[in-house]
């Protein structure tokens, strides 16, 4: 297991297509394990007989003489982002689509998070912007404060790596923002007080 493997397809069924890991030896790349983004309904759209398929090795069953391959895995982009990314942590993203609930969020290459509608706003401000939004009669437009295609900080308060699903907070990242901005200018200003008040004992002893 975790082994990749190439080998040229053999066989396409309707679940999926077998592929030639050896001589006389198939593994079974199922259609659920082709794309982390697209569903593949008919694998005859996807796969073609004789041509080389690369796959990672996902499970073996010895007694039945059975091998399950996914293709997917082999770039699994969404597993290193799971490695370097834990809840808690600020993000950048790009405001991808705006739903009802909330806004989708593309974090990366085919890595998309979800903001859902109680983390954009507070409830008095979500209530006052639901009544524009069901007035509209197009696709919406915004959510709150985020519009398709800008970039925002976000928060990362939920991760699925079973489900690759990610949960973000806008309104805590800005919170987390603010309060970073006031405690650095509050740091700012008690130095340039020391240093007033340095600059003045100077001052003073220089005269003497």
């Amino acid at each position: 297991m975790g082994t990749v493997v190439t080998g040229n397809v053999r066989n396409i069924a309707e679940f999926g297509a077998f592929v030639e890991i050896e001589d006389g030896f198939d593994g079974l790349v199922h259609v659920g394990d082709v794309s982390w983004t697209g569903r593949v309904k008919n694998p005859h759209e996807v796969f073609r007989k004789g041509e080389p398929v690369t796959a990672k090795v996902l499970k073996i069953d010895p007694e039945n003489r059975r091998v399950s391959l996914g293709i997917k895995q082999v770039n699994d982009i969404w597993g290193d982002w799971f490695k370097t990314h834990k809840v808690g942590q600020l993000v950048k993203g790009k405001v991808s689509r705006i739903a009802t609930f909330g806004a989708f969020v593309e974090l990366g290459e085919n890595i998309e998070a979800l903001c859902h509608n109680t983390e954009i706003e507070d409830k008095r401000r979500r209530d006052e912007g639901a009544s524009m939004h069901r007035t509209s009669t197009g696709p919406l437009k915004s959510a709150g404060p985020l519009e398709p295609g800008k970039e925002y900080d976000f928060k990362i308060i939920k991760i699925s790596p079973e489900t690759r699903r990610i949960g973000l907070s806008y309104r805590a990242a800005v919170k987390q923002v603010e309060r970073r901005e006031i405690e650095q200018y509050k740091s700012t200003t008690k130095s340039s007080s020391t240093a007033t008040i340095g600059d003045a004992i100077q001052s003073k002893l220089s005269a003497r």
